[in-house]
């Protein structure tokens, strides 16, 4: 889901625009002083595992972490720790993998991201859920 699905992305507080990223823009934040979210809800097939991934662009000044709620029928509070993004080669941003969640078919699970207590620039910009085979 891409930051611009309107039909998938609930956006709270006033972000900005920044061309780049996954798409044609992603969305930021640099003032933390007033609280902002966006949740990006998606159409789950068939309940079961799921890998959560978000991608982070390249940027200067981002925040040492930035928090995330994860719903998978209960509200999972999450902090990912931006010295935990590598970034490799010559990209303009990698996928980071949120975790691997049990969620229910349908619309009742989301991630949001939110600027809350971050130290600096906060981006969200697309998010995709993987599905886990068990066979392997």
């Amino acid at each position: 889901i891409d930051n611009s699905d309107t039909a998938a992305v609930l956006i709270k507080g006033e972000w900005q625009t920044k061309g780049g990223g996954y798409g044609i823009n992603q969305l930021y934040d640099d003032k933390p002083n007033e609280l902002k979210t966006i949740r990006y809800t998606p159409n789950i097939p068939k309940k079961g595992q799921y890998e959560i991934y978000a991608y982070f662009s390249k940027i200067k000044g981002r925040s040492s972490h930035t928090q995330f709620a994860v719903n998978d029928g209960e509200e999972k509070p999450l902090m990912l720790k931006t010295s935990s993004i590598k970034e490799l080669g010559l990209s303009s941003g990698e996928w980071v993998n949120i975790g691997l969640f049990t969620l229910p078919e349908g619309r009742n699970s989301y991630l949001e991201i939110s600027n809350k207590g971050t130290d600096g620039i906060v981006t969200a910009d697309a998010v995709i859920w993987e599905p886990v085979s068990k066979k392997k």
